[in-house]
């Protein structure tokens, strides 16, 4: 069976773009590295939220590999592996420290790498020290406490006391709006009741001021006083006892002490007897 120009032109046609899509497909899977060796590096984070496998690894803004792995280790720690180009991994000496990059607005997450000045090679599968900065983009200081926020409400609510503070506070608002129009109907009132507090205060102040001379004179007496009255309610005492030594009135008292005795002794049918 002959085969026609026609027929050997449309086959050499075929074969020659099946050959450029080939080496087309192989170019490009050079330039992206797809056949390059790769090393690869490990960083732990506190938190995985929009890292996952596939993620960019740049270094200086330039592409150098991608995230392979996310995992939480047995430790509970965020455990991230990073492969690396060959070519560029030769920058990635011991020392090197990575950081997390948070997109502008819309966009996703991605690993920066930041050479160490050492000349000593970061080994195959070493840990990179994860740097908690966020200085590399405007925005990234207020999303970091965007995210803390959201942790600590989460925490919060977890037994309902997140929940119950807004209601506290919902209720103490209600409360606030219909005191306020009070307030603020008698807030010249108020002032003027102020006013005339403070007005006497003063005058009380005032009159405080004009008593401790007095009041310092006095404490200076005081001594002087105590002793003599201390004096006075002895003689007082002394005057007493010899008075009552006096025999006439020793007498009367025992007399008046022996009434006593019998009233107490005497029977309640028989009638009291006066004692001449």
């Amino acid at each position: 069976m002959k085969v026609s120009k026609i027929e050997r032109g449309a086959g050499i046609f075929v074969l020659a773009c099946f050959s450029a899509c080939l080496l087309s497909i192989g170019m490009m899977a050079m330039r992206q590295g797809w056949f390059e060796r790769r090393m690869s590096y490990v960083i732990y984070a506190h938190s995985a939220t929009d890292l996952r496998a596939g993620t960019k690894v740049e270094m200086s803004g330039l592409p150098v590999g991608k995230i392979t792995d996310v995992t939480l280790n047995p430790q509970r720690r965020i455990q991230i592996t990073l492969a690396v180009r060959r070519r560029y991994a030769q920058q990635i000496t011991i020392g090197t420290q990575a950081r997390i990059l948070r997109p502008f607005i819309v966009g996703e997450k991605s690993i920066e790498l930041l050479p160490a000045e050492g000349t000593q090679l970061a080994l195959d599968g070493s840990e990179l020290e994860l740097q908690e900065s966020s200085s590399g983009n405007p925005l990234a200081k207020l999303t970091s406490l965007i995210e803390n926020l959201e942790g600590v409400a989460r925490q919060a609510n977890k037994k309902g006391q997140l929940e119950q503070t807004v209601t506290n506070l919902a209720a103490l608002t209600r409360e606030m709006k219909k005191a306020l129009p009070y307030y603020t109907k008698n807030a010249d009132e108020m002032s003027k009741n102020l006013h005339g507090i403070t007005r006497n205060l003063n005058s009380i102040s005032e009159q405080m001021n004009a008593l401790m001379p007095a009041l310092n004179e006095m404490a200076k007496t005081a001594p002087e006083t105590s002793k003599i009255l201390t004096e006075s309610l002895l003689e007082t005492k002394i005057l007493v006892k010899a008075i009552q030594r006096n025999f006439f009135i020793r007498g009367n008292a025992e007399d008046v002490r022996r009434e006593e005795e019998e009233k107490k002794r005497a029977p309640a049918s028989v009638p009291e007897q006066k004692i001449p």
